[in-house]
């Protein structure tokens, strides 16, 4: 009787959390309800004036920071010396999907469809500042763990700061790179 009360409350604990599906490319898992995207109330159409939603704006560099702030701390550049580097795409109704691609891939109309591949999300401001929530992994137990991610965002001309605010010493610079009509057929769905 002890062993199975242990295995259902073990079973309750696994099937907790955010229930998800897998996108098109069998690896992506994304929320079955968008409501966990509450912030997407404050999304101000001003916004669009800032970011180019017919772009994609692509990680660079990343740098360490003042906690309260986006101020260098140094002048050192760390680039990404992995295998992927990120994507961001702002879509104009307050969403943005984060994709990661081989340094070696191109992009392609398939991977940059929110509904092939994606971490999902959503922009707005909140007390004057740009916020960015995402959905994406978290950690690890006995699978991959998923919540919402809040990022800062800055943006100074065809350059995007991010800076993630459980931590607010690092920040990772994306540069804005024009897609053809081609990329901007798609719309996000949550």
């Amino acid at each position: 009787m002890v062993k199975f009360k242990i295995f259902i409350l073990f079973i309750l604990f696994i099937s907790c959390g955010i229930k998800t599906r897998v996108l098109e490319n069998n690896i992506t898992q994304v929320p079955v309800d968008n409501v966990i995207f509450k912030n997407r109330i404050f999304f101000d159409k001003k916004l669009l004036s800032k970011f180019e939603t017919s772009a994609i704006y692509e990680e660079l560099y990343g740098y360490d920071c003042e906690i309260n702030n986006f101020k260098k701390i140094n002048n050192i550049k760390n680039y990404q010396g992995g295998l992927f580097h990120s994507f961001l795409k702002f879509y104009s109704n307050g969403h943005v999907n984060s994709f990661y691609f081989e340094k070696m891939d191109k992009i392609n109309c398939k991977n940059i469809n929110p509904n092939y591949a994606g971490d999902r999300g959503v922009f707005y401001l909140n007390r004057n500042e740009i916020k960015l929530d995402l959905f994406t992994i978290t950690g690890y137990s006995f699978k991959r763990n998923y919540n919402i991610v809040t990022s800062l965002i800055n943006i100074k001309g065809d350059t995007l700061f991010e800076k993630h605010i459980k931590n607010p010493v690092y920040v990772t610079v994306y540069v804005k790179r024009k897609l053809s009509n081609e990329y901007l057929i798609f719309n996000p769905d949550w």
